[in-house]
C-alpha cells in the first residue's frame, strides 16, 4: 500500500527570541545577611545567573493627540486666528487612526476574528466601540485600499504565468444565504496574491478579471467555467494541475488501504510521486526555468509517455462510471493542459499556489461565516489581497497597513506604487 508516509519526527528545536526582543528585568538576590562572609566583609559580585522567560503584554489602546497650537496677533486681535490645518483624515470626524484600523483589518482578515469579537476584546479594555461602527471602518478602510488592489492587478496582468481557484463565501441574502464565490489569483514575479468577490461561479467572471491580459499560461483545475475563456482568446494556454489528478487516484487508494488491499490507484499515485519527485530535486537546485524545462523534458516526458499508455491500457479494465476509470478519464481528457508544464519552466506542476491562498478564504467562513452584503464581499477581496501579498514578501501585514494608512490620504495616485507590498519600504 502507498499511504503516505509520516515524516520522521523531528528532533525538538530549542526556540530561539528574537535578539531586539524588548527585556524586562526582574532580578531577585539573597539577603542582605548572606551578603557578608563571617569575618563581617562584604562579598564581591562576580556575575549573574540569567533565566529568560518568554513573556507577553496584551495589545493596548492609547488616545492619539494631534496637537496644533493656534496664534493671534495681541496687538491685531481682528486678524484671526493662526493654526496648522489638520491632515487629510481616513474618515473625517471619526476617531480612527491607521494604527487601529491596521489592527482592525489584521484582526478580521488576517487572524480571521469575527467582528462581534473585535468588540468583545475592545470592550475587555474598556473602550467600548459598537459593532456596526467596526463594520463601517472597515468598508471605509477598503475602499481607501481599493486602488491599491487595482494596481496590483494591472502588475498581475503583465506575468504570462497565472494560477486561478475559487471557493465558496457565503453570503447573506435576503432570507437566506446564498453560495457567493471568492477567487484568488496568484502570480510569481513579482509575487501577487489577489481576490475577487462574485455572487456566483459564472466563468464571465474570469474572463472579466483577466480583460486586458494579452495571454500566457493560466493554471487552473479543468472546470468547466474557465472552457469559453480559452476558446474565445487563443493566447491563453490552459495548464492542468497534477494535484488534482493525483488526488483522484489518491483518494482510491487510500480507501484500498483500508481494506487491506493493493490496487491499481497505487501504481498510478507511485507513477505520478516519480513526477513531483523531479520537481523537488530542480528546486533543490535551485534551477532556472530553463534548466528546470530542459530537465524536464530530459526526465519528466519518459515517464508521462509510459503513464499515458498506461491509462488507455487499464482504461478498458473498469467499468465507466467505476471511481478507477473516473480517475483515469480524467487525466487522459486534460492531458494537453497536464503536459503543458513541460512548455516552459516557470510553470508549476500544480495549482497549489492558489489554492494555498483559498485556505485563508476557507479558515476565514469557518469563524465569520459569511459576508454581510457584497460590498462586505468584496472589503474581503481587497484587505486579504493586500494581507496576503504582504506575507508573501515578508512584511508583518499589520505594520504594512499601519504605514499604508498613514501614508494614503497624501499620497498622490502617481506614487501609489510605493505603496504596494512588492515594493513597499517602511516610513521611517
Amino acid at each position: 500500500p502507498i499511504a503516505p508516509k509520516r515524516k520522521p519526527t523531528a528532533e525538538r528545536q530549542r526556540l530561539v527570541l528574537p535578539a531586539d526582543l524588548p527585556e524586562q528585568r526582574i532580578e531577585i538576590d539573597v539577603p542582605e545577611a548572606d551578603k557578608i562572609n563571617a569575618d563581617g566583609e562584604p562579598l564581591k559580585r562576580i556575575g549573574e545567573e540569567v533565566t529568560v522567560k518568554l513573556g507577553y503584554t496584551p495589545a493596548s489602546f492609547f488616545k492619539k493627540l494631534i496637537v496644533r497650537p493656534k496664534y493671534v496677533d495681541p496687538r491685531n486681535p481682528d486678524a484671526g486666528v493662526e493654526c496648522a490645518p489638520l491632515p487629510l483624515q481616513l474618515i473625517d470626524g471619526s476617531l480612527l487612526d491607521a494604527s487601529f484600523g491596521a489592527y482592525l483589518l489584521q484582526s478580521k482578515y488576517g487572524d480571521h476574528l469575527p467582528l462581534f469579537r473585535i468588540e468583545e476584546i475592545c470592550q475587555r479594555s474598556r473602550v467600548p466601540i459598537a459593532r456596526s461602527t467596526l463594520s463601517d471602518w472597515v468598508l471605509a478602510l477598503s475602499d481607501w485600499l481599493k486602488p491599491l488592489v487595482l494596481r496590483m492587478r494591472a502588475i498581475l496582468l503583465t506575468q504570462h504565468v497565472i494560477h486561478v481557484d475559487e471557493t465558496v463565501l457565503p453570503l447573506q441574502s435576503v432570507g437566506r444565504t446564498i453560495s457567493a464565490r471568492a477567487w484568488a489569483y496568484v502570480g510569481r514575479d513579482p509575487r501577487v496574491v489577489l481576490y475577487d468577490f462574485t455572487v456566483d461561479k459564472a466563468g464571465h467572471h474570469v474572463r472579466d478579471f483577466l480583460q486586458g491580459w494579452r495571454g500566457g499560461y493560466l493554471q487552473a483545475d479543468a472546470a468547466s467555467n474557465y472552457d469559453a475563456l480559452f476558446r474565445q482568446n487563443q493566447g491563453i494556454l490552459e495548464v492542468g494541475c497534477w494535484a488534482h489528478a493525483r488526488r483522484k487516484f489518491f483518494d482510491i487508494a487510500v480507501v484500498a488501504d483500508k481494506a487491506g488491499q493493493r490496487v491499481l490507484a497505487h501504481e498510478a499515485v507511485e507513477q505520478i510521486g516519480e513526477l513531483f519527485a523531479i520537481e523537488r530535486a530542480a528546486s533543490e537546485a535551485d534551477d532556472s526555468p530553463e534548466q528546470r524545462r530542459a530537465r524536464r523534458l530530459r526526465e519528466s516526458k519518459p515517464l508521462l509517455d509510459d503513464f499515458k499508455v498506461w491509462c488507455e491500457k487499464h482504461l478498458r479494465d473498469f467499468l465507466p462510471k467505476s471511481p478507477t476509470a473516473g480517475a483515469i478519464t480524467y487525466a487522459l481528457k486534460n492531458w494537453t493542459a497536464l503536459t503543458r508544464y513541460l512548455d516552459d519552466g516557470a510553470i508549476a506542476i500544480d495549482n497549489n499556489a492558489a489554492e494555498r491562498a483559498l485556505r485563508e478564504i476557507a479558515v476565514g467562513r469557518k469563524n465569520w461565516l459569511f459576508a454581510g452584503s457584497e460590498k462586505g464581499g468584496e472589503a474581503c477581496a481587497v484587505c486579504t489581497s493586500l494581507i496576503e501579498t504582504a506575507k508573501a514578501h515578508g512584511h508583518n501585514p499589520q505594520v504594512y497597513l499601519a504605514d499604508i494608512l498613514e501614508r494614503l490620504p497624501t499620497t498622490k495616485d502617481r506614487d501609489i506604487d510605493s505603496l504596494l507590498p512588492m515594493y513597499w519600504t517602511a516610513s521611517a
